[in-house]
């Protein structure tokens, strides 16, 4: 216990420095929350399929244009999908997902073709997505459930400042870099405005000087 106590007492005075706190631990969360992936859906769809790993997979299942909606990617939101997923043992899965999402889960799985039998990897994944179990049922309404040991290996190597997944951001950096242009468009707009107060002022002033002509102009015919 008192090991524990002193390796969390370094933990802590070692991490600030490492990095500056708010990216640490907003990382974390992040991190964290990349373990699941979950969805609902409804529409034309049905099937059931279990996968243990990317590698092993057994069932089908076959949806087209449904609502979707759940967490997946750092983001709680809604979209319209379709999904392509069989196996037996070996399988494949590919998917056409909408805005707002660039992706959902990525295509994966065993190809056959013309270039021979290969593995496709996740689109925009790395390995660590190779270690992820699935579950998936539907018949018009329906749930996927993602959990990513890939990514609990990334949460865990994260809290001794290790990144496998290349996926921590610079936050603070991001942060400053908003506050100055938030900044630079007011000074547009302050600048824009002045002009336009400048202008205004000037047209009004050859509209009085316009004004003052006028009224001598009937003094001189008179004269």
């Amino acid at each position: 216990m008192r090991a524990l106590a002193t390796l969390l007492l370094s933990l802590a005075l070692f991490l600030p420095g490492c990095s500056g706190r708010d990216n640490y631990l907003t990382n974390r969360v992040a991190d964290f929350s990349d373990i699941i992936r979950v969805q609902f859906m409804a529409g034309a769809g049905v099937g059931a399929k279990v996968e243990a790993t990317r590698l092993l997979q057994l069932g089908f299942v076959y949806t087209h244009n449904n609502f979707a909606w759940g967490w997946a990617n750092r983001r709680l939101g809604a979209w319209r999908e379709s999904i392509r997923s069989w196996g037996l043992i070996v399988g494949h899965y590919s998917e056409e997902v909408g805005p707002p999402m660039d992706y959902y889960s990525g295509d994966y799985g065993w190809t056959f073709g013309e270039n021979g039998v290969g593995f496709q990897t996740a689109t925009g994944g790395l390995d660590l997505d190779l270690l992820t179990f699935r579950g998936t049922a539907m018949l018009f309404l329906g749930a996927d459930l993602e959990v990513r040991l890939g990514e609990v290996i990334d949460f865990i190597a994260g809290i001794f400042q290790f990144d496998p997944a290349a996926d921590d951001r610079d936050y603070e950096n991001m942060r400053r870099r908003e506050a100055i242009e938030a900044k630079a468009d007011d000074a547009d707009f302050n600048d824009d405005g002045s002009d336009d107060s400048d202008a205004t002022e000037h047209e009004s002033g050859d509209s009085d000087a316009t004004e003052h002509e006028s009224e001598k102009a009937p003094d001189k015919d008179s004269a």
